[in-house]
């Protein structure tokens, strides 16, 4: 049995299998080819945790990278200012860092692109990229070190049963603890975008999609995009843009959120460039009275008002009258302006 063979069988998984890429077209757009390990346990393995900390990076279609190439780009943008903070080249530059898993804690896991894909060694370094260190060994050895260790913590578990243990979890009145103080959320999209130009987005099929009606039609008049220093996400947009991708997400176990669609969950809507997100509290089966909450980076601190729509949001946050912060975060640009994922590098 080849090394992998060996290490699902010790895995111990009877649930659903994972997917099968077209790996020469995810690999081409990589410019790269990936290791067999990782491959076969992709096929093997649906999307998942080992031991409740390690999740894979796993291809959108075709698209490997999906919400990680802005991470790599953050990275590298960052890098300008505090070069110190990046001891290792990055993706796509020689030798560099590849993302492949999330850990403990939202650390990331990088492969160091050296050599044949199969001699790939780790990198794992904490959310803020502020302490990296190098594993002696490829990812296989990583996963069967932490799926070796004792713990009361399954091998493997599938996303979709994080999921509905998540859901049983949670009390339905999680936002009931914050109703609304001045009854529904304002619409004020009109007031909002009457100096944005149109960018002759297409009306989009909604059906199935309960999401707001200000989101709605500020998707359908404009696409995905940025306010402010707030990128805006799409249901209907790829890689950075989408929001399923956004919502792909690890929570902290300690954290009071959940991401999803059900009431008392979280859908994320909007992120700034140092980590922040812009959601709405799923309180109710009417999306217009759904209130917005921010997130911390690290999604333990929130802040919801029980006040604030979408629209209304973005327009106090843009406001030069209001002095606006998230939890005491320095906004990196407030102005009213608004820019196309396409104009966006």
């Amino acid at each position: 049995m080849r090394p992998w063979e060996i290490f699902l069988a010790s895995v111990g998984w009877t649930g659903q299998s994972g997917n099968s890429p077209d790996w020469p077209v995810v690999e081409s757009g990589l410019g790269l080819e990936l290791p067999d390990d990782y491959k076969a346990i992709v096929e093997a393995l649906p999307d998942g945790r080992f031991r409740s900390d390690i999740r894979l990076i796993r291809p959108e279609g075709v698209d490997y990278l999906g919400y990680f190439r802005c991470r790599l780009d953050d990275m590298r943008h960052w890098r300008l200012s505090e070069p110190g903070r990046f001891p290792y080249p990055i993706y796509p530059e020689e030798d560099g860092v590849l993302p492949v898993a999330r850990g403990a804690g939202n650390a990331f896991i990088f492969w160091r692109v050296v050599g044949p894909a199969a001699t790939w060694r780790l990198i794992v370094t904490d959310e803020e990229f502020t302490q990296w260190s190098e594993f002696d060994g490829g990812l296989l050895d990583l996963l069967h070190q932490v799926t070796s260790v004792h713990s009361d913590s399954p091998k493997f578990v599938s996303m979709d049963s994080l999921d509905i243990a998540a859901r049983a979890a949670v009390p339905a009145s999680l936002w009931d603890q914050y109703p609304l103080q001045y009854g529904p959320p304002r619409d004020v999209l009109d007031e909002l975008t009457e100096d944005f130009a149109p960018t002759g987005a297409n009306k989009h099929d909604w059906t199935g999609l309960q999401l707001p009606s200000d989101y709605r039609r500020f998707i359908d008049r404009f696409g995905p995009g940025r306010v402010a220093d707030i990128e805006i996400v799409s249901p209907f947009a790829p890689g950075r843009w989408s929001m399923a991708a956004l919502n792909d997400r690890p929570v902290p176990t300690d954290s009071k959120l959940v991401l999803g669609d059900h009431i008392g969950g979280l859908i994320l809507w909007g992120s700034t460039p140092d980590g922040w997100f812009c959601a709405w509290a799923v309180s109710s089966n009417d999306p217009d009275l759904w209130g917005v909450v921010i997130v911390s980076p690290d999604f333990i601190q929130f802040e919801y008002p029980g006040t604030e729509s979408f629209s209304s949001l973005l327009l106090e946050y843009t406001s030069t009258a209001v002095m606006y912060s998230f939890l005491g975060r320095e906004p990196f640009d407030r102005s009213r302006t608004w820019q196309t994922a396409s104009e966006l590098p």
